[in-house]
């Protein structure tokens, strides 16, 4: 499903994350800025992870790697085997 607007940059992010982490509640952040509670939540969550107060899910550096697969042992560059298909195709 196609994003509803593009992600919020790092900085943005970052300065909210502060804000709540000084005190101000979530509900009057989501209310003076864009995005929703349950996002700034989950923000802070992320943060707090990142930063070693927590341990109740992943760090983003952890969680990183299992977002795109790890390339297959063995696969070879997308340059070799280009050459290999042309190779093919001359011998047919």
């Amino acid at each position: 499903m196609p994003r509803s607007q593009p992600a919020y940059a790092p900085e943005y992010r970052r300065r909210i994350v502060e804000r709540a982490r000084a005190g101000r509640s979530v509900s009057e952040l989501a209310r003076e800025f864009e995005p929703s509670v349950e996002t700034i939540r989950q923000w802070v969550k992320q943060s707090e992870l990142d930063a070693g107060l927590r341990s109740d899910g992943l760090t983003t550096l952890t969680a990183w790697p299992r977002i795109s697969p790890a390339p297959r042992a063995g696969a070879l560059p997308e340059a070799a085997n280009f050459g290999i298909l042309q190779a093919v195709a001359s011998i047919e």
